[in-house]
C-alpha cells in the first residue's frame, strides 16, 4: 500500500513538473528574462567567512566565472572597512568590470514578520506597509530596509511576509563598499529558501529532492551546468543560490532595498521598439492598402455631398435647435427628478451621524453615496448607516487613521442605495413615458 502511494506521489510530481514546463513554453513572452544579458557579483556574509560568486547570464546560458572564500578577522567582529577592503582586492583579481553587485546579509540581521491587512489595502499595499512599519516592527521606515511578499489572500484580508533590516546596521557596510566603487543594487538575505544548492553526492541529492520536490533543488555534483569543480570547498550554497536567483529574476526573491529605492522591472526598450515597429507594419498593410483602393470612390462621394450642401445646412440648423430644446427639457426633468431624493439622502445622513462627527466631502450618484470626514469612532457609523432605510453595504473605502491634531479618526465610507430608492427613479421615468404616448 505504501509503495503504491509512493508511486502515485512520484507520478503527480512528474505531472506537475512537465505541466509547468509546458505552460512555460505556451505562455512564453519576448519580454521574458530568457533574453536578458546580466553580469552579477554576489557578496555573501556568513558565519564562517565572506563568499564571492561572479557569473554571467547571456540569454539561456548561465555560468560562474569566479568564486572565492574570504576569511574573517580572527576573534573580531566583521567591520565595514574590512569587508570593503577584502572584496575590492578580490574584484581586482577576478577582473569583472560593469557588473551588478548584490549583498547577501545573514538572516540573523533581519526581522521576519507576518502581517495581515484588509483586502481593500491591496491596491496601495506598499504605502500601507510603509505607514504601518513602526507598528509591525521596532523600526521606522526611515531607519529600515524592507521588502514584502503576499503569501495568502482571501475575500476579506491578505497576509504578507515582511523582511526588515535595521538601516543603521547596514548603511556602514553599503557606504564602505561604495567608497571602493562597489554600489550595491540588491540587498538579499542569506538562507532564503527560494533556491536550494546541494554540494554532495547523488544519494543525498535524491533524499533532498524527494523531500523538497516543490522547491527547486540544484546539485553541484550531479547537475553541474555552471562549470564548477566537484566538491569545491570555497563555494557557498547561499551565495550560489543568491546568484542564481538574481540572474533568473525570480519573482519570489527579496530585495530589502526595494522598500526605499527599488526600481520596478521594465520591459527592455529595444524589444518594445521592435514589437511596435512590427505592429505598425501590420497596420500599414491592412489599413493603408484598402484606403488607397477606395480613394477614387471617396472622391466621387465627396462631389455628391458638395452638391447637397445647401440642403444639409438647413437640416443641421433644425437639428441643432431640436437638440438644444431637448437638452433644456432633460435638464429640467433631471433636476426635478433628482433634487427631492438628494435632499432626502442629505437629511438622512445628517440625522444618522453623531453630533461630534462632521463631513468634509459628500458624493451622491444614482446608485451609491460616498462620505468623507472625521469622527470619534468611525466604526460606529457603519452600523448606523446599515440600519438606515436608504443605505446598504456600507464599508470603508480606505483605511482609517487618527488625526492627532483633531483627536479624531478620518474616514471614507462608501455605501449603496437600497433598491426601493432606485425604483423611485424608474417609476418616474415610466410615468413620463406614458404621458408622451
Amino acid at each position: 500500500m505504501i509503495d503504491y502511494r509512493n508511486k502515485m506521489n512520484s507520478a503527480f510530481v512528474l505531472l506537475d513538473k512537465y505541466g509547468r514546463l509546458l505552460w512555460k513554453y505556451l505562455s512564453f513572452s519576448l519580454a521574458d528574462n530568457f533574453f536578458s544579458i546580466t553580469r552579477v557579483v554576489c557578496i555573501s556574509i556568513e558565519a564562517d567567512g565572506i563568499y564571492l560568486v561572479f557569473g554571467t547570464k547571456i540569454f539561456w546560458k548561465i555560468s560562474v566565472k569566479y568564486f572565492k572564500k574570504l576569511p574573517l578577522e580572527e576573534d573580531k567582529a566583521l567591520t565595514p572597512e574590512y569587508l570593503a577592503t577584502v572584496v575590492s582586492r578580490a574584484l581586482v583579481e577576478m577582473d569583472a568590470p560593469k557588473v551588478s553587485f548584490v549583498l547577501s546579509i545573514p538572516k540573523a540581521w533581519t526581522i521576519v514578520q507576518v502581517a495581515e491587512f484588509p483586502i481593500t489595502a491591496k491596491e496601495n499595499l506598499a504605502n500601507v506597509i510603509s505607514y504601518e512599519l513602526d507598528r509591525l516592527t521596532p523600526l521606522t521606515p526611515e531607519n529600515a530596509y524592507y521588502d514584502y511578499k503576499i503569501i495568502a489572500e482571501s475575500q476579506k484580508k491578505i497576509s504578507v511576509l515582511l523582511n526588515v533590516a535595521k538601516a543603521d546596521q547596514i548603511n556602514p557596510f553599503l557606504e564602505a563598499l561604495h567608497s571602493k566603487n562597489i554600489k550595491i543594487e540588491k540587498l538579499s538575505i542569506s538562507g532564503s529558501p527560494v533556491k536550494v544548492a546541494i554540494n554532495d553526492n547523488a544519494q543525498k541529492y535524491k533524499v533532498f529532492f524527494d523531500k523538497l520536490s516543490p522547491v527547486p533543488v540544484f546539485n553541484l555534483d550531479r547537475n553541474n551546468k555552471l562549470g564548477l569543480p566537484e566538491g569545491g570547498k570555497d563555494i557557498s550554497p547561499f551565495a550560489l543560490g543568491c546568484f542564481w536567483e538574481t540572474v533568473n529574476a525570480d519573482q519570489n526573491e527579496f530585495n530589502l532595498l526595494a522598500g526605499k529605492n527599488g526600481n520596478p522591472k521594465k520591459t527592455p526598450f529595444v524589444l518594445t521598439a521592435v514589437l511596435l515597429a512590427v505592429i505598425l507594419l501590420i497596420c500599414a498593410f491592412y489599413v493603408l492598402a484598402p484606403i488607397l483602393i477606395e480613394q477614387k470612390k471617396i472622391e466621387q462621394i465627396s462631389d455628391q455631398i458638395n452638391s447637397l450642401k445647401p440642403e444639409i445646412k438647413k437640416v443641421k440648423a433644425l437639428k441643432k435647435e431640436i437638440e438644444a430644446i431637448s437638452s433644456d427639457i432633460k435638464t429640467i426633468s433631471n433636476f426635478k427628478k433628482h433634487s427631492i431624493l438628494t435632499m432626502d439622502i442629505l437629511k438622512e445622513i445628517t440625522t444618522i451621524l453623531p453630533v461630534e462627527t462632521w463631513l468634509t466631502r459628500t458624493r451622491i450618484t444614482e446608485s451609491s453615496v460616498e462620505i468623507e470626514g472625521y469622527a470619534v469612532q468611525a466604526a460606529d457609523i457603519i452600523s448606523k448607516l446599515e440600519n438606515s432605510r436608504y443605505f446598504q453595504k456600507a464599508e470603508f473605502a480606505s483605511p482609517t487613521f487618527r488625526d492627532p491634531r483633531q483627536n479624531k479618526e478620518r474616514f471614507v465610507i462608501r455605501m449603496e442605495l437600497k433598491n426601493e430608492n432606485r425604483l423611485k427613479k424608474q417609476e418616474e421615468r415610466g410615468k413620463k413615458n406614458e404621458k408622451k404616448k
